[in-house]
């Protein structure tokens, strides 16, 4: 089933870089973000693709739709 996909563990590191990181305002996108930062994941999957704007042209942003579609 994780073939796929990545599970990353939640650090203290990636906790300090999402309360430090001010172009993301939700402190829980932040976490997702860094985490998929640290485990240099190919992207983030999520319905809310409006909550990553500011990080688009760090990291590919996808809904399920597009992910499914490739």
């Amino acid at each position: 089933m994780t073939k796929d996909c990545k599970i990353v563990a939640l650090t203290e590191e990636i906790v300090n870089k999402s309360l430090a990181d001010k172009s993301i305002t939700d402190f829980e996108d932040g976490i997702q973000f860094h985490s998929a930062s640290t485990a240099s994941c190919d992207c983030i999957i999520t319905r809310n693709v409006r909550d990553f704007e500011t990080v688009r042209d760090r990291i590919a942003i996808l809904t399920p739709e597009e992910v499914l579609s490739r």
